[in-house]
């Protein structure tokens, strides 16, 4: 064998290496690419389900402390009743008692 042959044998062979190792490196960062955009879109998609849940739990949160300040007013409402009604009932038997001592 010539060393000529040898010379052509090693540089095909290398060759053929360099394409395929192109051809991997590119798939493989077609594919990181690829990956990187599903990524972006998962971050994009996850970002409009955070604020739709945020403005859920805003409308949560308010309906709540509705509910508490309408609760708070309706136990006022009842206390300042059945204070009226003690004070109406003290007067009743302070006049009761009027009545009685004259």
């Amino acid at each position: 064998m010539c060393i000529t042959s040898h010379y052509h044998c090693y540089r095909n062979y290398f060759a053929q290496e360099f394409r395929e190792s192109s051809a991997t490196s590119l798939a493989a960062l077609l594919e990181t690419k690829d990956e990187e955009e599903k990524h972006q879109l998962c971050m994009k998609e996850n970002e409009e389900w955070n604020k739709q849940v945020a403005l859920l739990r805003e409308q949560r949160l308010i309906r709540l402390q509705e509910a508490r300040e309408e609760s708070i007013l309706a136990k006022k409402i009842a206390f300042e009743e059945r204070q009226k009604e003690r004070l109406e009932m003290a007067e009743q038997l302070v006049r009761e008692e009027k009545v009685i001592s004259q």
